[in-house]
């Protein structure tokens, strides 16, 4: 068995041991063992007073300068694209081809933040005998927790932003997908930032908790679940520290009878079972019109039958999760539309997709599952639609297909989600847009014109 230990964590911009004398251990889908530092309190103390120092130091760069060292980071990342993605495959039991479109990814939002930092300007007004001035301060520490999904996709959508208002940050990566940030922390050492801009922590939920009792982080940005979003919340709210969140989603998809069904089904299929359904964005909720169901379902099922290969769940308590939630929604006899003979494969931890006809049994479904799990309902009015897809706690990401964009537009208005597509899958994103969630989905706005803002605080001056 091949096993991987990270030994160190990174502040005062050096490898340093950590002084918590306790290890978290898990294994990949194959069967390595990837062995981490759990660090205590006084690791995190440590990376803290890094950051301070960092803090001060790198308020002080001109926007110009931000701009020169995020772009030289953005080629960075697309030079070691190929041992960033194979270190996420190996670790989180991605395609490498799909890990690779991601690094590329990264880098467009690392070169995105390089271009948005420039136009960074005061706001000024003048008015008789007095100027006002508005303009943005860094917030100062920002504790950004990652989640293992997606490590460096999620980091790529926070950090350059978070350093380009010119913040120091602690990075706390998920203790089950730590082997891309490490690597990543270490290629972009010494590449211009003043010592203690950033810092890498390692650890577990404990770990989480240490730091976000820190008196002295400011922020903290956190990507996960909304469970774990609202005890953040609540212990923030003692300091009134700044939050950005990007939590759960239960997100529907509505296709109607007007849309191309054969480029509808590749999508839905791309944004159900994606990265083994393991995407905060992808779709779990489908409605079908009811003139195209027949026809739908069985292009659906044709598709689905197609596929050869599955990724593998990546931790295995989401697969044992995954499969408890199914194997119940069986036992309670919900209607099953589609599943294989084979449900689950326990010795790769892969789920097959299965999808359920909704009815008054499958409230077991309607949280966030994070797996290939879809359930259908049918509609034919779009009133009868929008509160099917409103009817729900979360508000992440929805998707529409329809050749009457009209149509589609006006329900993208009329429905409650931070991120919708027409027309279109998951795998489109863009760093020019805003991406962040309505409801119990999250606090905040990430990346494009947003990004900046999120990290930062207005300071308003009255000049007579």
């Amino acid at each position: 068995m091949q096993k991987i230990k990270l030994k160190k964590l990174f502040y005062n911009n050096q490898w340093k041991k950590p002084l918590g004398a306790k290890f978290y251990k898990h294994y990949t889908y194959n069967g390595t063992e990837v062995e981490l530092p759990i660090c205590n309190k006084e690791d995190i103390k440590k990376c803290v007073n890094s950051s301070k120092i960092g803090a001060k130091k790198f308020k002080a760069f001109s926007n110009i300068k931000k701009s020169k060292i995020l772009k030289k980071i953005s080629s960075i990342i697309k030079k070691e694209a190929n041992t960033l993605a194979l270190k996420e495959s190996v670790e989180l039991g991605k395609n490498f081809f799909n890990a690779k479109k991601e690094m590329l990814a990264c880098a467009d939002l690392w070169k995105h933040a390089s271009k948005e930092v420039k136009k960074k300007k005061n706001k000024i007004i003048n008015k008789k005998n007095v100027k006002l001035i508005e303009y943005m301060d860094p917030v100062g520490i920002v504790c950004l927790i990652i989640p293992w999904n997606f490590p460096m996709i999620v980091l790529s959508e926070r950090l350059p932003y978070i350093l380009a208002a010119g913040n120091s940050v602690i990075i706390k990566p998920s203790e089950n997908g730590s082997l891309s940030i490490n690597y990543f922390i270490d290629k972009i050492q010494n590449k211009g930032f003043p010592v203690g801009t950033i810092n890498l922590i390692t650890g577990n939920v404990e770990t989480g908790k240490n730091l976000i009792k820190d008196k002295d982080i400011n922020m903290i940005s956190f990507t996960g679940s909304t469970k774990s979003g609202k005890e953040i919340y609540k212990e923030s709210a003692k300091s009134l520290k700044r939050l950005s969140l990007e939590l759960g989603g239960k997100n529907p998809m509505a296709i109607f009878h007007d849309a191309n069904l054969n480029k509808a089904v590749d999508d839905i299929l791309f944004s159900f079972v994606h990265n083994a359904g393991q995407c905060c964005v992808s779709g779990s909720r489908l409605y079908i019109h009811s003139k195209i169901y027949i026809n739908f379902m069985k292009k659906l099922k044709y598709k689905l039958d197609k596929i050869k290969s599955y990724q593998s769940t990546t931790t295995l308590n989401q697969y044992l999760k995954i499969k408890k939630i199914v194997s119940s929604g069986i036992k309670k006899k919900i209607p099953v539309l589609y599943k294989r003979k084979k449900l689950f494969d326990d010795q790769n931890r892969v789920v097959y997709p299965i999808i359920f006809k909704k009815n008054k049994n499958s409230s077991i479904l309607d949280d966030e599952i994070f797996g290939p799990v879809l359930t259908i309902e049918t509609f034919n009015k779009t009133k009868n639609l929008i509160n099917l897809m409103n009817n729900t706690n979360y508000g992440l990401s929805a998707l529409i297909w329809t050749k009457n964009k009209k149509k589609a537009l006006n329900l993208a208005k009329e429905i409650n989600f931070g991120r919708i597509w027409i027309n279109g899958n998951i795998s489109q994103n863009y760093p020019e847009l805003s991406i962040g969630g309505f409801k119990e989905s999250g606090l905040n706005r990430e990346t494009g014109v947003s990004g900046i803002k999120t990290y930062s605080e207005i300071k308003s001056l009255i000049v007579n």
